[in-house]
């Protein structure tokens, strides 16, 4: 009597360490039609905890709520169902939207893709939703896929026609704005770890031809560095990487990679891999593969890499282009 009808809990309970888990108070209930309910915290620029819960009605729609100290109704967070609520950067409340969105009272549109926030202060006190001002907006080529918010930096992971970037984001008197941070190539980029309490951020890159690397990124000084690198484990000499696009059959292009010898003959005469996923929003992005170099490239085969619909390498728009009546795209791109 605790699990939905898709096997997770729905029952969110508060629980003291060091006291039996019977004892524990029940600050959220969900219904067994729901996917599940988590419990979730936002960490406020003071340290202050703020306890919560997301209810996810379907697997692509969620309610989050927000439990008031001394209060025993919950309150919930004023964002829509598609959307994921980032943490809280310098007192604003970060959301990244998978649907597009007018708030109620404000003449703002916001698209499905973008990352926005409100003042979460001004929230708390009077429970309206403050005015919601734009952080990042993806263009055609972008999707942001990634947000984390360290010591005195809010770090945006960004793919950028399959290319991963990371991005930092500050506000400003006339709004926010966003820059590039220096990256050793055009490849896959990542955040693996970062903190609000460190201005130390670890980021993981690699591409097609250089193995996965683990760099430093010091918010305070903005500066980039190596710090280890998984060895080599193919012959990366004489390959190279190229990006070209093909026409589906309604008209889209649709960007895929190719790896090969740098003389490799034009002519149809070259063995090729070719992989595409287009499925749950996950993009295929350049990524260091031993068996495909050792047992593939460096014996003269070429292997393409595909950035169907139905992935995330566009945003929620190239990913929901390929669900449901419209699947038959992905198989054609």
């Amino acid at each position: 009597g605790s699990v939905t009808e898709s096997g997770y809990p729905f029952i969110v309970k508060r629980w003291q360490r060091g006291t039996p888990l019977e004892s524990a108070e029940e600050v959220y209930r969900g219904k067994s039609t729901d996917v599940g309910v988590w419990p979730m915290t936002l960490e406020l620029d003071d340290g202050t905890v703020l306890q919560g819960a997301v209810d996810a009605e379907t697997f692509f729609t969620s309610s989050y709520w927000w439990f008031p100290e001394g209060e025993t109704d919950p309150v919930r967070w004023p964002i829509p169902m598609k959307s994921s609520p980032e943490g809280i950067y310098q007192g604003q409340f970060l959301v990244s939207l998978q649907e597009d969105w007018e708030p109620d009272g404000q003449t703002e549109h916001f698209h499905s893709g973008d990352l926005v926030a409100f003042d979460v202060a001004a929230f708390m006190e009077s429970r309206k939703l403050p005015k919601v001002s734009l952080v990042f907006h993806p263009n055609e080529s972008q999707a942001l896929e990634g947000v984390a918010i360290a010591k005195g930096a809010l770090l945006l992971s960004v793919s950028d026609t399959a290319i991963g970037k990371v991005m930092r984001a500050e506000p400003g008197a006339d709004g926010w704005h966003c820059r590039s941070v220096a990256l050793p190539g055009e490849g896959q980029a990542g955040i693996a770890f970062a903190n609000p309490h460190e201005d130390i951020v670890f980021l993981n890159y690699e591409d097609f031809l250089t193995p996965d690397s683990l760099l430093e990124y010091e918010a305070g000084r903005d500066e980039v560095a190596p710090l280890k690198s998984v060895p080599a484990k193919f012959d990366a000499s004489g390959l190279k990487v190229e990006q070209h696009f093909a026409t589906s059959k309604d008209g889209t292009k649709v960007p895929y990679f190719l790896l090969a010898r740098k003389d490799i003959p034009m002519d149809g005469s070259t063995p090729t891999l070719l992989y595409a996923y287009g499925g749950f929003q996950v993009s295929m992005n350049p990524a260091y593969s031993p068996v495909t170099g050792r047992l593939w490239l460096e014996r003269g085969g070429a292997y393409v890499l595909a950035n169907i619909r139905g992935g995330g390498e566009f945003g929620p728009a190239w990913h929901q282009a390929g669900l449901k009546q419209n699947r038959q795209r992905i198989y054609d791109d």
